[in-house]
């Protein structure tokens, strides 16, 4: 049977998985061009689906949003590894935003 505090130390360690990931995500798409090629086809995206809200962003701007959002990440860490209610709740919304980048990055690679 698993221990409340195994169970938020579990929480913790996958929080901050999570957040390295993501690091190391945005280093990658960083150093190997991303926005070079995400910009022009979320232009393209747009001209064809004028309702979907594709941004385009500067290098800086990309990349200091993402490193805020790292650094909050990392900052709520511990509160995962005490388990607080609100972040697991926070948690899932997440979880859908990083499965749904990830078929996104998927579908690119397919389509491309």
């Amino acid at each position: 049977m698993t221990t409340p505090e195994h169970a938020a130390s579990r929480f913790g360690w996958a929080w901050l998985a999570l957040a390295t990931a993501l690091a190391l995500h945005v280093t990658d798409e960083a150093l190997t061009g991303f926005l070079a090629v995400y910009n022009p086809a979320a232009r393209t995206i747009r001209s064809h689906l004028p309702f979907l809200p594709l941004p385009t962003f500067t290098f800086g701007t990309w990349l200091a949003g993402l490193a805020l959002g790292i650094l909050l990440l990392l900052a709520f860490s511990s509160a995962a590894f005490r388990g607080l209610w609100w972040l697991a709740l926070l948690a899932y919304p997440l979880g859908v935003l990083m499965f749904m980048n990830g078929l996104g990055h998927i579908a690119g690679t397919v389509y491309t």
